[in-house]
Formats: C-alpha cells, structure tokens, sequence
C-alpha cells in the first residue's frame, strides 16, 4: 500500500529533476552537451527579433557541411562563453570552414569562427520556457523554501488526518 502510494510521485520527480537539471546547466552558460543536444539561454539581446533575450535553445552538434548561411549556430566564445547568431557568409581556408556571424540586431559581424569552435545549430528555442528557467535561477532559494514548506504542510496534514481518524 506505502509503495503504491509513492509510484505516482515518480513521473513528477522524474519531471522536477530534468528541470532543476536544466536550470543548473544553463546557468553557467556553459556547454554540456546531452547526446550531441546543449541547452543554453540568451543573455543578450543581439538576436532579439529572431531569438529574444532569456530565452532557452537547444544547440544540435551537425556536420559543419550541413550549417548553411542564414543558420542560427552557436559558436564557443573563450573558454567559458558562448553566442548564438545568425550565418551570414562561410569561408574556406585550407579545407576548413569557417562560419561568419552576426547577431541580427548588431551592427558588426563577428570574427570567423572555424568549425571545430562550433558547439551546434540552434533546433530549439522557447521564449516562455526560458523566462521559467531564468526566473527559477534567480529565486532559487525562495522556490526551495517553498518547496520544503510545501512538503511540510502536506507532511502534517496527513499527519493530523491520520490521528483524528484513531
């Protein structure tokens, strides 16, 4: 009976696990990759009319043959750092490419980036389910707190409910 009452929890964990996950890897802005899938957020508002600031994108690693011009690639940008803009020219240099960028919204393209800097082409992108993230990230401990409230609350209710019917 105890057990069955804590299987129907698992689908919930299971889903409140891959979302924390989710939120701390893209809070470093980094770049673990899942299967050849990144998941990242915009912190800038260079691809604001295509890809607004805050939202979450899944970067897919590719073939650099098969990222075209007017693709929007995720190029690795130092050694903790990424961008995400827009394939506006490609260029050859002893039989590699390279991949010129530029945020739609900038004035400026970027330095060539060789296709080994490329982390992946943008797959996914969802303004909505990055604000959550964003938002999580920044009241982590307020959303902890009432989670654990929670929990206690729901813990006592049971609690009382169980010595009221002895």
């Amino acid at each position: 009976m105890r057990i069955k009452s804590l299987l129907h929890l698992i689908p919930f964990a299971v889903i409140m696990l891959l979302f924390i996950g989710i939120c701390i890897v893209t809070a470093g802005g980094g770049r673990v990759s899942f299967f050849g899938y990144t998941p990242l957020i915009v912190v800038t508002p260079s691809m604001q009319d295509e890809i607004p600031e805050d939202s979450f994108i899944i970067a897919a690693k590719v073939p650099s043959d098969r990222i075209s011009v007017g693709d929007n690639i995720t190029v690795k940008k130092g050694a903790n750092s990424t961008v995400t803009h827009k394939v506006v020219k490609i260029t050859y240099k002893d039989g590699k490419r390279s991949f010129i960028t530029k945020g739609t919204m900038n004035n400026a393209e970027d330095k060539a980036a060789p296709e080994t800097d490329v982390v992946g082409k943008v797959v996914f992108q969802s303004l909505t389910f990055g604000r959550v993230i964003v938002f999580c990230q920044r009241n982590i401990l307020f959303i902890l707190i009432g989670i654990a409230a929670l929990v206690a609350g729901v813990s006592l209710i049971k609690y009382f409910m169980k010595k009221s019917r002895v």
